[in-house]
């Protein structure tokens, strides 16, 4: 049992917005994991939160080492497991893309979800709802359907 946990449940979390599902999954001590696309959108998004610029103004004006140091963006993401399994192979990527008009990030974190064997991803974003149950994939997008999934003790 592993849940694969996309980068919008970190950002709106981080954003104060919708914790409870995020809160939920740690009251229950469930296994969750994440890639490196997760890693890179989650920090995206730290970074300019944070310096309140876009990380592109940010990288322009040096301020990058100070964000990182005075708000330490893997405080969060050391409750997680990375997923070691190696990254999916282009041709599912690919395929992902094409069957269900997915952008590459998302088809990547699909792909690495069916490749590495895990069965559940938490994650906000709609784009997923068609692919996770074509694929067999449950998608977790509220405190309900984890409870349906994985009953609270």
């Amino acid at each position: 049992m592993k849940i694969f946990v996309d980068s919008s449940i970190l950002i709106e979390y981080i954003k104060d917005q919708k914790t409870g599902l995020l809160e939920e999954m740690f009251i229950q001590s469930l296994p969750l994991y994440y890639n490196s696309i997760v890693l890179t959108e989650y920090i995206y998004y730290f970074l300019g939160h944070h310096g309140t610029k876009s990380p592109r103004t940010l990288k322009e004006n040096k301020r990058i080492p100070e964000i990182v140091i005075q708000n330490e963006p893997l405080g969060l993401l050391s409750l997680f497991e990375q997923v070691n399994n190696p990254e999916p192979p282009s041709s599912t990527v690919i395929r992902l893309m094409k069957t269900y008009n997915l952008l590459p990030n998302d088809a990547i974190i699909l792909a690495h979800c069916l490749t590495a064997g895990i069965h559940d991803l938490a994650s906000y974003d709609s784009d997923f709802q068609i692919p996770c149950a074509s694929e067999g994939v449950t998608l977790i997008d509220s405190v309900e359907v984890l409870h349906v999934h994985f009953p609270a003790s």
